[in-house]
């Protein structure tokens, strides 16, 4: 509790100039539990947003008619979900087409 307590009052001063950022990386050797505390702090989430996001766009691509898709495809249409371009953006013709000529597709495209 005493050294937690000297390093509190080695800190107080650097809070009124330096960042937490500074805090996490800088101070590690001389106040090793408030350079941890900052480090956590600089990685949990403000709000839920992104998770409640993140939850919404699974329930948009894994519906019950698409329940057997592997980790790899599910997380590749969760990225290009999240953060792909909105789909009136996005050029369906030019995908197809890529797409039909990467495989060499015997599929016939009318675009």
């Amino acid at each position: 509790m005493k050294r937690m307590h000297k390093e509190w009052k080695t800190v107080i001063p650097a809070l009124h100039h330096s960042t937490m950022k500074m805090i996490a990386t800088d101070m590690t050797q001389t106040c090793p539990n408030l350079s941890k505390l900052a480090q956590i702090a600089l990685v949990i989430p403000i709000s839920t947003a992104d998770c409640e996001g993140g939850f919404n766009a699974l329930a948009r691509v894994k519906t019950q008619l698409r329940n057997r898709l592997s980790q790899k495809v599910l997380n590749a249409l969760l990225l290009v979900s999240i953060e792909g371009p909105a789909p009136d953006k996005f050029n369906f013709k030019k995908a197809a087409t890529v797409w039909n000529e990467i495989r060499n597709k015997k599929v016939t495209l009318d675009l």
